[in-house]
Formats: C-alpha cells, structure tokens, sequence
C-alpha cells in the first residue's frame, strides 16, 4: 500500500521527534530502555546529579560529589536502581537547592 502525501509526512516527522527525544535523554544521562520502567522522581533525581556533575563540577564539595556519584552508580545497575529510596532522591536534589541558593548569592553580589 503507498503512503499518501499527508501520511509521508507525519511518519517522518514522528520520527525526526523520535530521535530527537531519544538524543535529548542520552544527552540528560537517561537511558531510553529505562525511562519508561522507572519512576519519575529517580529520572528527575538522574537528570540533575548528571547535571551537577557536568556543568557545576567545580562549585561542588568532594561529600557532594560523592554522593552524587554514588545515586550515579546506583541507577546504572538495573539491581540497584529497584532500591533507589525517596531520600537518595530527595538528597540529590538538596544538593541542586543549595547550589542554585550560592549561585545566585554569588550573582547577586556581582551586580
């Protein structure tokens, strides 16, 4: 059966989008066979510690980045990533809070 014209493209775009969202989630530290069989709050908690690592290494103390390799770590294993507690989340995302609080302390105090 021929595609028509219509049909053409809206399968190349959905798959222009498709690539496009999958590239967007490699680029973020989230792998694509596992996005949809984890919950939320760890993909959140991924997405910024894989943040914090690659933009802000340098304002990051040795304990922070520590821990945030560790959730790393711990969401790489399939095992693991089963055992991931709220508060391994929450303590990611703590590390984000008050990073962003001396980020814009320090802009602040520049202007």
């Amino acid at each position: 059966m021929k595609l028509t014209d219509a049909q053409y493209q809206i399968n190349r775009q959905t798959s222009i989008q498709t690539d496009e969202t999958n590239e967007w989630l490699k680029h973020n530290g989230i792998k694509l066979n596992q996005f949809n069989t984890t919950k939320p709050r760890i993909l959140i908690a991924q997405q910024t510690a894989h943040r914090l690592l690659t933009e802000h290494q340098a304002q990051l103390t040795n304990t922070q980045t520590k821990t945030l390799r560790h959730y790393i770590n711990k969401y790489t294993n399939s095992k693991l990533r089963n055992k991931i507690t709220d508060g391994e989340c929450f303590s990611v995302l703590n590390i984000q809070s008050k990073l962003n609080r001396q980020l814009f302390k320090a802009f602040k105090q520049s202007n």
